[in-house]
Formats: structure tokens, C-alpha cells, sequence
């Protein structure tokens, strides 16, 4: 009896451990940028590495087996909704990330999409928990918030998701906005 509960337990933990995985993404790789660890050609130790845009879609140029790529600009800002505000991380990102990092809208909303990056429009994606924090029982959709004093509109909510692992912050308390409109705003 002993062994079999140990078993079960063993097949339960594995389960809910990829579930948890799965809440960040399934086949995913993230890259940070860092800093140098050697001198090289008169540049010292601990230099700044810079990512920018063009570099990704290099790797997905130079990699075969790389089937999709996503930059992501990420900055930690101040959302403002009436007296409410709350700090943040928030993404620029492109439609695709949706899928890639399993970001599905509660019902009456939106995620981000192709028209958001080409008119570079002042939408944003909240967070469940960002959203309750901002908005407590209100809906959210088609309110304004204010980030850098700048306007957006509140397209979409993020349904609620299992994650146990983060890069920056939990997606349920993040905030994600067209990439086009992030490079402008930075």
C-alpha cells in the first residue's frame, strides 16, 4: 500500500509540475541579454550586451530549427486607472505571443492583434490579478489607464492560468502592449 501511494503521489507531482510548466509555455526558450565576463579588442569586463529587434529575427533567419521567434521589450512601469496605481512589468509583444505563452482573454475581450502593431495603437492587455487590482469588481474593457501619462485602452483580460515559473513577474500581474507602440514610447 505503501509503494502505491508513493507512486501516486510521485505520477501527481510530475502532472501538476508540467500543468505549472505548461502556464509559461510548452517547447519555450528565453534569452536575456547580459554583460561581457572577458575583455575583447580594448573593451573591458562586465560591458553591456544590448539585444535589439533585428537580432532575433536573425536567429530565426540563421536557425532552422527555430520555428518561431518573439522579441519582447519588457519595462517595469506605474498603470494608473482614476487614484488606483500599480507597478508593473510590462511587454511589448507581437500577436503571436499569445499562442507561444498561452495568454487566452476572458470572455468579452480581446488579446492583441496584427492591426495593434502596424497602426501602433494605445491598447493594453491586463493581467487577471493587475486588472482586479485596478478595477476591483468594474469591467475592465474599453476603460482608459495611464502609463507615462500616456492613454490606453483596456482590450482584453488575461483567464485565469496556472504558472508557477516567471521571468519578470507573473503573467497575472503584468501588462502587455503592442511591441510597435513599446519601441516608440522607450
Amino acid at each position: 500500500a505503501t509503494l502505491i501511494l508513493l507512486l501516486a503521489f510521485g505520477v501527481g507531482f510530475r502532472d501538476q509540475t508540467v500543468l505549472n510548466m505548461r502556464g509559461m509555455g510548452d517547447q519555450l526558450a528565453i534569452m536575456f541579454p547580459g554583460q561581457t565576463t572577458q575583455a575583447f579588442e580594448g573593451y573591458g569586463v562586465g560591458r553591456p550586451i544590448r539585444f535589439r529587434e533585428a537580432d532575433a529575427w536573425m536567429l530565426k533567419q540563421q536557425i532552422p530549427a527555430i520555428d518561431i521567434v518573439l522579441p519582447e521589450y519588457m519595462q517595469n512601469l506605474q498603470i494608473t486607472y482614476g487614484e488606483k496605481r500599480r507597478n508593473s512589468s510590462v511587454g511589448g509583444v507581437y500577436p503571436e505571443y499569445q499562442g507561444v505563452r498561452n495568454m487566452y482573454e476572458q470572455p468579452g475581450g480581446r488579446w492583441l492583434n496584427v492591426d495593434d502593431i502596424e497602426d501602433q495603437r494605445r491598447v493594453i492587455f491586463l493581467g487577471n490579478r493587475l486588472a482586479q487590482n485596478l478595477f476591483e469588481d468594474e469591467d475592465p474593457i474599453g476603460k482608459k489607464v495611464f502609463m507615462q501619462d500616456t492613454p490606453f485602452i483596456v482590450i482584453g483580460v488575461l483567464a485565469e492560468k496556472i504558472q508557477n515559473s516567471s521571468y519578470s513577474q507573473q503573467d497575472q500581474d503584468r501588462a502587455f502592449i503592442p511591441a510597435t507602440t513599446f519601441s516608440t514610447m522607450m
